[in-house]
């Protein structure tokens, strides 16, 4: 089996990567125009520049290394026993919106498999990763706290800003944090007691996934499958959702979200 060590140089040399494309983002976020993909997403040249410079630093660090983008798919080493997959702006519509959590992502996938993440909220100055030895760290200081284990007063579900009319959610605290993969970290730190992912791509997921298993948490369908990222690694979405937790929560947290029946939403024509 293939393995890919992580060293405190190469930690070093991503987590420059990311403020400075954190910098770069947040001095174009006043002005940064918007268009809608054909998914019906919104993508701003900031995404584009963003995916540009995280994958000419990794194909000049790492030649020998895939690198999978959400905007412009994976280059010609698809196959490579080691995938970066970038996330430059998760939470575009939340960027563009003024909400805080958008973030940069970056995972580091071994065969397919989610080993290593990086997490980088800008405008709430939160810095997630995971280390060489699998601990998760959080500006720079080992986390502490664990996924919550059992519902309490205040705990809360982190979800999409959409997830209420698609789902029913019976439960009283949820919140909306900006993006997916800020909405799973959160999980995987003991923020939040857990999160429900109708729709994602690997991009979204790769490096939040990452640091939840680190930290002893899973991510499943709601359904009660398990998932695999392997199965979205052809850039395809979610099947059905997902729904993150430490494993003695997940199935409570299940037991209460569940499908609702279409209507009109008020919403703009093209946009979700």
């Amino acid at each position: 089996m293939f393995s890919f060590a992580l060293t405190p140089e190469i930690i070093t040399r991503v987590l420059g990567w990311l403020h400075t494309a954190g910098l770069f983002a947040l001095g174009r976020q006043a002005d940064a125009p918007a268009s809608i993909k054909a998914d019906g997403t919104q993508v701003t040249p900031v995404d584009l520049e963003l995916e540009r410079y995280l994958t000419t630093q990794i194909n000049h660090a790492f030649p020998d290394h895939n690198v999978m983008g959400e905007e412009s798919g994976q280059t010609s080493r698809a196959g490579a026993p080691v995938t970066w997959v970038i996330d430059p702006l998760d939470g575009t519509s939340a960027y563009l919106e003024g909400i805080a959590g958008w973030a940069i992502a970056v995972g580091i996938l071994v065969e397919d498999r989610p080993v290593y993440g990086f997490h980088y909220a800008p405008r709430l100055n939160e810095m997630t990763f995971t280390d060489q030895f699998g601990q998760v760290i959080r500006n720079g200081l080992p986390v502490k706290r664990l996924p919550q284990e059992r519902w309490h007063r205040r705990a809360y579900l982190a979800v999409g800003s959409a997830s209420n009319y698609d789902y029913r959610l019976n439960i009283r605290r949820c919140r909306t944090l900006g993006s997916v993969s800020t909405n799973i970290v959160y999980t995987a730190c003991g923020l939040a007691a857990a999160a429900f992912i109708p729709k994602a791509c690997a991009w979204d997921l790769a490096a939040p996934l990452a640091i939840l298993q680190s930290q002893g948490a899973v991510l499943r369908y709601l359904s009660g499958g398990p998932f695999s990222l392997s199965s979205l690694l052809d850039g395809s979405n979610l099947r059905e959702p997902l729904v993150a937790a430490h494993p003695t929560l997940i199935d409570q947290v299940c037991r209460h979200i569940s499908y609702r029946p279409p209507t009109s939403p008020l919403q703009q024509p093209g946009m979700r």
